[in-house]
């Protein structure tokens, strides 16, 4: 079209190319920034969980430090929850979470004899759940319900459901879930809905293992049992010899 245009002077037609020419290597430019932009957006994607991990970690022993110095915690407790959630929504979370420290004190001066193990298990071992199965929200609600819930106790599992919507929250002790389930019941203006939530286990599964290793012990005893009965004739005749 530019060339036809008889009314542009040559002087303006050369401008308006040099332009033209500077806009297509801009707009080049700026897809292979879009190319190099997404492929780092991929890998910050990856290493995401390894930083979450990270930061929750500095967190707790930043926690520690001030609560052995003796400084207010308020600011650093709302921070360390955030990250709990953010770091259960992520998967990397393991179970059993923040009890390295009663493992030890369970093992002090205890090494030797099955006696203070025994007791000391009776004392830690509880079987009660503490997952709470909360519902009654909407689907643009669950990060604010996350972060209510979080503040009453540290969150080890995050299970999310989406018939019905709920999210099955797993709390580090049995004591958290209770004030949780307590505490958080009233969400804005409304009430959850809040249950224990109990994993269904598979006891059909358990009953054949059980039945097993009885009939093993009834094969094994079968297996003895002749063995028993030819040692007490060999005794017999023996005794019957020296007799005569």
């Amino acid at each position: 079209k530019l060339e036809k245009n008889k009314t542009i002077k040559p002087e303006e037609r050369a401008e308006i190319m040099k332009t033209l020419k500077e806009l297509t290597g801009k707009i080049s430019q700026l897809k292979d920034e879009l190319k190099t932009s997404s492929v780092v957006s991929t890998t910050s994607k990856l290493k995401s969980k390894t930083e979450a991990q990270k930061e929750l970690l500095d967190a707790e022993l930043d926690l520690h430090k001030r609560l052995s110095s003796g400084e207010d915690t308020t600011e650093l407790r709302k921070k360390l929850s955030q990250l709990q959630v953010e770091a259960a929504r992520l998967g990397i979370l393991p179970v059993g979470r923040g009890k390295a420290m009663s493992a030890q004190t369970r093992g002090r001066g205890r090494g030797r004899g099955g006696r203070g193990r025994g007791i000391v298990n009776h004392m830690v071992v509880d079987h009660r759940p503490k997952a709470l199965t909360i519902g009654g929200f909407v689907e643009e609600e669950k990060d604010e319900v996350l972060q209510h819930f979080s503040q009453f106790g540290d969150i080890e599992g995050l299970q999310e459901e989406e018939s019905p919507l709920s999210v099955v929250l797993t709390f580090k002790s049995r004591s958290e879930a209770e004030n949780a389930a307590n505490q958080g019941l009233k969400f804005k203006d409304r009430r959850l809905q809040i249950s224990w939530h109990k994993p269904k286990l598979p006891s059909v599964s358990t009953e054949t293992e059980e039945e097993e290793p009885k009939e093993e012990e009834t094969e094994t005893s079968d297996l003895f049992l002749p063995e028993d009965d030819d040692d007490e004739d060999e005794d017999e005749d023996e005794s019957r010899s020296w007799r005569r």
